[in-house]
């Protein structure tokens, strides 16, 4: 086993060495094309020089497409171009150097007025294509730091909300409910599924208790021709617990009181009563909430022995001040 790890780890470094001798003969091979293409270009064989210079172009461009050494081989392509007539061919020759190296220029003269000329037209079209591409990163990183900025005063605007609902320890809530009531008990042969609404208001003793009052209103429609609708109308003392985020409010409140009781012959009997309905509210403004309930409670006849229960379950909202 051992013997043949270390002929893996042989193996291994004669691939790296073969691998690097391979990249140096790369570029080696790039800077013989460019000689050999400059002595075609000395014996003003321009063809012969030209597949040359492509040859190391394409070298040296596989080696590091933004290397120096380009610029000489795009500089004596373009003079061979011009030199074969390829005008158009020359200028994008010139081009490339020009955007590899933004200083690069030409004597003008050492080299003939149609050479310069052509020189002269890449020069400015380079200019042209360079300072688009400065104002296209200024526009982006301009863009980029204007989503920022609207991102951080996003960011600063909901945590002053947040920082605001926490900060204020807010006094008085207030909630408006309505809710489907479904009734259990006596009499609930004669009624039906009814709807309930309830006003309550709390003032905050402590930061997770409220001590309010609640007022509500049931209705239930009868079953039954000769009896009339059950209607509970009811005034009840509430303690509440509140949890409270700057996201969120919990309210499990807790009503006990009196409640008129009347349906059918009877008329205004009183009762006790009783309800308990956990609620969670989401906070849509800093002072206003949404949210949801669920819960039992009952009527207890004080007169008789009697009482009906029902199940409310609705929605609420939730102001504090």
């Amino acid at each position: 086993m051992s013997k043949c790890f270390k002929h893996i780890i042989l193996l291994l470094l004669m691939l790296l060495f073969c691998l690097g001798n391979l990249a140096n003969a790369q570029v080696a091979d790039s800077g013989e094309d460019f000689r050999q293409g400059l002595l075609c270009y000395g014996e003003i064989n321009f063809t012969c020089a030209l597949d040359y210079f492509k040859k190391a172009e394409q070298k040296e461009k596989t080696v590091n497409p933004e290397s120096e050494k380009l610029v000489d081989i795009y500089k004596y392509m373009a003079f061979s171009q011009i030199a074969l007539g390829m005008d158009q061919q020359a200028e994008e020759s010139f081009k490339n150097a020009c955007m590899i190296r933004e200083d690069f220029m030409l004597s003008k003269d050492k080299v003939s007025p149609k050479v310069y000329s052509i020189f002269e037209d890449a020069k400015k079209e380079t200019e042209v294509i360079r300072l688009k591409k400065k104002q296209a990163e200024l526009e982006a990183k301009q863009i980029e730091r204007e989503k920022d900025l609207k991102l951080k005063k996003e960011q600063e605007s909901e945590a002053e909300v947040k920082q605001e609902a926490k900060a204020k320890p807010l006094k008085w809530l207030v909630g408006f409910s309505a809710s489907g009531t479904p009734l259990f008990g006596n009499p609930t042969d004669d009624f039906n599924f009814g709807f309930s609404l309830a006003l309550d208001f709390g003032y905050r003793i402590h930061e997770y208790f409220t001590v309010g009052a609640d007022i509500s209103y049931q209705r239930h429609g009868s079953t039954k021709v000769t009896s009339g609708a059950l209607n509970i109308m009811g005034i009840a003392l509430e303690p509440a617990f509140v949890f409270e985020k700057p996201e969120y409010i919990v309210k499990v409140p807790l009503a006990l009181g009196v409640a008129t009781y009347g349906y059918g012959n009877i008329k205004n009997t009183q009762g006790m009563l009783v309800k308990i309905e956990p609620a969670i509210y989401y906070r849509v403004h800093p002072s206003v909430a949404v949210g949801a309930f669920v819960g039992p409670g009952g009527v207890i006849l004080l007169h008789r022995s009697a009482s009906s229960w029902f199940l409310n379950f609705g929605l609420s909202v939730l102001g504090t001040f």
